[in-house]
C-alpha cells in the first residue's frame, strides 16, 4: 500500500480507529486529499476534535497548523510523523493522548502559552513542552518532602506557575505559604498519597481542565506499646504508651484481666501467683478530613512471680500479745493477707484462727491479741488470690510468755491522691510494748527542697514548728490533707505517740499540689438525649481537661469528633 486518498479531511478527523494497525495510513505513510499529497497539514477550523490514531505513522507531514477551538488531540494522532519537528498547540485544547501512548512523534518539539489548559492537558500526558516563541521549557509541577509526622507533611511545590490554581488531595487539610504546604489528617504509619491539582486559574478541580500529580508520604508510627510498671505475686501494674506526635487521639484503652480504663495505668491485685496475664492497649487516631479512625493495637503475654511467704520469728510484746510477720513478695495493696494460728497440741479436727493482716514493702505484719500463756502456739502467713485459692507459708512456734520490749512499726506510703489543694495521704501503725495513745500525720510546706523525694525516716526535731497534725485511726491510717496552697510542695509524715510519751515517725514524703483552676467547665443538662462533650484532645493527641488555646479535638457522646478553634 503506497497512499490513502481521502476527499474530506475533517470527516477523516473524526474516524474512530479502535488501534493503530485499523488506519491504512499506518502501512501506506502518506496521505492524499483527492489527488494532492498532503504535506503542509492544516487542520480545518470547524474540527474540535482529532481523534485517536488519525494520522499516525504519516511521514509526507512537513508541518502542521491546529485550528485555535481544537479541544482533543486522540492517542498516537501524530505518533511516528517523522518529518514533524515542530507543533504549536491552541491555547483551548483540554485533552491530549497519555503517555504511555504519545500523541507526537518523539522529535517534534512542542510549544504552548503558559496559563493555558493546553499546558494542563501536555503535562497530563506525560509531555514537557517550550513556551512558544522561546526555547524555554515548561517541566510540570511536582511536589517534594521537606519532613512528614504522624498526621502532617511539610512539602515544597516545584516548577511553580504564578498562572494557576493549586489544590493539595480533597482527604486532606492543606494550607499554602508561598510554594510550601502543610498537609494535615494524613494517616499515622502509612504511605499516604497526596494528590496536587493544578487548574486555569480561579477554577475549581474538574476532569477536564485539571492536572494532577501525586506523591507518597510515609508519616511516622505511633508505635502503641505496653510497659510493664511494677510486677509482683499477686499484681500487675501496666501503663499504655504510644509516641507522641501530632496524631489527633480520640480514644486510648487499656485492658488487663479484664479491667479497662481509657488513659493512664492500671494496677491490678490479688492475681494468682505464677500465672500468665494478657494486656492489650488500643490507640484510636482520627485522620483524613475527621470522619475516618484507625485502632493501632500492642498486645503482650506478662507472668506473675513466683509466690514467697517466708513466716518470721514473733514479737511478744506483753503476755499473750503477738506482732507476727512474714517476708513476701506479695503487692503491699493486697488485703486478702493475713496469719492464721493454732495450739500445738490441736489436731485437724479443730479449725485454726484467722486475722488479717497488711502488706508494707515486703512485709506482712499482724497482731495476735490474748493468747492463752499455759499453751504453746504456732502461726503461718497466708495469701488469698481474687480466683479463692489459698497460698500458705511453713508454720512457726509462739511462747506466748517469752516477752521483749519492741517499739512500734510506722510507716507512711507513697501513695497518695492529689485533688488540686487537697491530698488524700495513707500510712501504717503497729503498737509495740506500749499503747499508742495518739496516731496521724504531721505535714508541712516544704521550703528545703533538698529534702524532695526523700524517704529517709525523720526524728523528731527534724520536723518543722509549724507542721500541722491530722489524727488518723487504724493500722492503715488514711487521712485528707485540705486547704493547701496550689502549685505548691508538701511534705508529709506519719507518726505514733506512745502511753510513755515517745513519737515515732515512719518515712517522709513529699507531694506536689495541682494548679489553681478557674472558671467554669463542663456545665451541661445531664439528659440522655442531649449529645455532650465526652473528651477533649489537644493537636498532639493528648487528653485535656479543659480547652487550650488553638485548635482542640472534641470527642461526643454519640461518637462523632469535632474540631473546635479555642482563641
Amino acid at each position: 500500500m503506497e497512499k490513502v486518498i481521502i476527499s474530506d479531511l475533517s470527516v477523516w478527523c473524526g474516524i474512530s480507529f479502535t488501534d493503530q494497525t485499523s488506519n491504512p495510513l499506518y502501512y501506506a505513510k502518506h496521505l492524499y486529499l483527492n489527488a494532492t499529497e498532503i504535506k503542509d497539514l492544516v487542520v480545518p477550523n470547524d474540527v474540535t476534535s482529532i481523534r485517536d490514531y488519525a494520522f499516525q505513522n504519516c511521514e509526507g507531514l512537513t508541518s502542521l497548523t491546529l485550528p485555535e477551538n481544537l479541544e482533543t488531540i486522540g492517542y498516537s494522532a501524530f505518533a511516528g510523523c517523522s518529518n514533524l519537528t515542530s507543533i504549536n498547540i491552541p491555547d483551548g485544547v483540554k485533552e491530549i493522548g497519555a503517555s504511555y501512548n504519545p500523541s507526537f512523534p518523539e522529535e517534534a518539539k512542542l510549544y504552548v502559552n503558559r496559563g493555558t489548559t493546553a499546558l494542563l492537558a501536555l503535562w497530563e500526558g506525560g509531555l514537557t513542552p517550550y513556551q512558544k516563541n522561546t526555547e524555554t521549557l515548561l517541566p510540570a509541577p511536582t511536589m517534594s518532602l521537606i519532613s512528614a509526622n504522624q498526621a502532617s507533611a511539610l512539602i515544597q511545590l516545584e516548577n511553580y506557575y504564578s498562572e494557576y490554581s493549586y489544590y493539595v488531595s480533597t482527604y486532606f487539610n492543606a494550607e499554602f505559604s508561598g510554594t510550601e504546604v502543610t498537609v494535615t489528617g494524613l494517616r499515622p504509619n502509612y504511605n499516604n498519597t497526596v494528590h496536587l491539582y493544578v487548574t486555569p486559574a480561579g477554577t475549581e478541580p474538574n476532569l477536564a481542565t485539571t492536572y494532577d500529580s501525586y506523591i507518597g508520604v510515609q508519616t511516622l508510627p505511633l508505635t502503641p506499646s505496653i510497659n510493664i510498671v511494677q510486677k509482683t505475686a499477686s499484681s500487675i501494674t501496666i501503663k499504655g504508651m504510644y509516641l507522641d506526635g501530632d496524631a489527633v487521639i480520640t480514644q486510648t484503652q487499656l485492658t488487663l484481666n479484664g479491667k479497662t480504663v481509657e488513659e493512664g495505668e492500671i494496677h491490678e491485685t490479688g492475681l494468682t501467683p505464677n500465672s500468665s496475664y494478657s494486656a492489650v492497649y488500643s490507640v484510636t487516631v482520627a485522620y483524613g478530613s475527621g470522619n475516618w479512625t484507625e485502632e493501632f493495637e500492642a498486645k503482650t503475654t506478662i507472668n506473675t512471680d513466683a509466690l514467697t511467704l517466708t513466716t518470721q520469728q514473733p514479737k511478744v510484746i506483753s503476755v499473750g500479745n503477738v506482732i507476727v510477720s512474714a517476708a513476701s513478695n506479695l503487692d503491699d495493696a493486697e488485703e486478702n493477707v493475713g496469719f492464721e494460728w493454732r495450739r500445738t497440741d490441736w489436731t485437724d479436727d479443730f479449725a485454726s484462727s484467722t486475722g488479717q493482716a497488711y502488706m508494707y514493702e515486703g512485709t506482712i505484719e499482724g497482731y495476735i491479741r490474748n493468747l492463752n500463756t499455759e499453751k504453746l502456739w504456732k502461726y503461718r502467713p497466708y495469701y488469698l488470690s481474687a480466683s479463692g485459692t489459698y497460698y500458705y507459708g511453713d508454720w512457726v512456734g509462739i511462747d506466748p510468755t517469752n516477752t521483749s520490749y519492741f517499739e512500734p512499726t510506722v510507716h507512711t506510703y507513697a501513695e497518695i491522691t492529689i485533688d488540686g489543694n487537697t491530698a488524700l495521704v495513707k500510712g501504717y501503725a503497729l503498737r509495740g510494748t506500749d499503747n499508742i495513745t495518739v496516731q496521724g500525720f504531721k505535714y508541712w510546706k516544704n521550703t528545703n527542697s533538698a529534702h524532695s523525694g526523700s524517704n529517709v525516716p525523720l526524728q523528731a526535731p527534724a520536723i518543722p514548728a509549724n507542721a500541722q497534725t491530722v489524727e488518723a485511726e487504724g493500722y492503715v491510717m488514711e487521712a485528707s490533707l485540705t486547704g493547701l496552697d496550689h502549685s505548691s510542695e508538701y511534705c508529709y509524715v506519719a507518726f505514733v505517740k506512745t502511753s510513755e510519751g515517745e513519737t515515732f515517725y515512719g518515712e517522709q514524703r513529699t507531694f506536689t499540689t495541682g494548679e489553681d483552676t478557674t472558671g467554669i467547665d463542663g456545665v451541661r443538662n445531664d439528659n440522655d438525649n442531649e449529645v455532650h462533650e465526652v473528651a477533649r484532645y489537644n493537636m498532639q493527641g493528648v487528653r485535656i481537661t479543659s480547652p487550650e488555646r488553638g485548635l482542640n479535638i472534641v470527642r461526643m457522646s454519640d461518637g462523632t469528633v469535632r474540631k473546635v478553634m479555642v482563641k
